[in-house]
């Protein structure tokens, strides 16, 4: 995670980048696009493969 985060490549993360990324699982994960993540946008099978 800390790769994909630090965009800039400096050793750290920023907060502009931890939002970034937040934002971008967020959308991932809100899968019928209304604004809110609710057990219906997770997979059946949950959402760390189990």
């Amino acid at each position: 995670m800390m790769r994909m985060a630090d965009t800039d490549e400096n050793g750290q993360i920023s907060k502009e980048e931890a939002t970034a990324v937040a934002d971008k699982m967020f959308t991932q994960m809100d899968t019928d696009k209304d604004g809110f993540i609710t057990a219906d946008d997770l997979p059946k099978r949950g959402f760390w493969g189990r």
